[in-house]
């Protein structure tokens, strides 16, 4: 009889120890299960652990969000830029090449200019020479005939240097 109640007592002893701590472990609830066990877990708790993952989750959704729309209007506004950019390079290349052509076109003038200037110096002597020729008509002895007809070429002459003078004019 000696054996049953030290049996009993030692399995009161542990029940009580074991009780004991249990119920320290369960004083605290978590809303964990892995780390409250079975006694110190919470329900209301968990749900809201729970709800704050949610709000957690829900909050890295709306963040991904925004940056994917931050991501496609940075792509939007880089295909615009470079749209840009390439009509800028066009709008350069044409102006480059407008110069270029102004700039042949100003050396071509320069170098028509000093042309000009050659020919209206010669038609200045060509004109001196028609005044000459038409002065002595007066004082030459010449029939009155080939005075008419080389007046005549002279009129000629001098309308054709006119025409050549205004062409000059017109050009510079």
């Amino acid at each position: 009889m000696n054996a049953r109640p030290k049996c009993i007592f030692s399995f009161t002893l542990l029940f009580s120890v074991s009780l004991l701590f249990i119920s320290s472990q369960g004083c605290s609830p978590v809303a964990d299960p892995h780390k409250g066990g079975l006694f110190g877990y919470s329900p209301e708790l968990y749900e809201q652990r729970a709800a704050e993952k949610k709000e957690k989750l829900k909050q890295l959704e709306d963040e991904g969000a925004r940056a994917k729309s931050q991501q496609s209007k940075m792509n939007t506004d880089l295909v615009a830029q470079k749209k840009a950019l390439a009509q800028i390079k066009e709008k350069t290349a044409a102006l480059e090449a407008d110069l270029n052509k102004l700039r042949t076109t100003l050396s071509d003038q320069q170098q028509s200019t000093t042309a000009a200037k050659k020919k209206k110096q010669e038609l200045i002597q060509h004109l001196a020479a028609l005044e000459k020729e038409s002065q002595e008509l007066h004082t030459n002895d010449l029939s009155l005939a080939k005075k008419q007809e080389r007046i005549e070429e002279l009129e000629r002459e001098k309308k054709r240097l006119q025409e050549e003078a205004e062409l000059l004019s017109t050009m510079y």
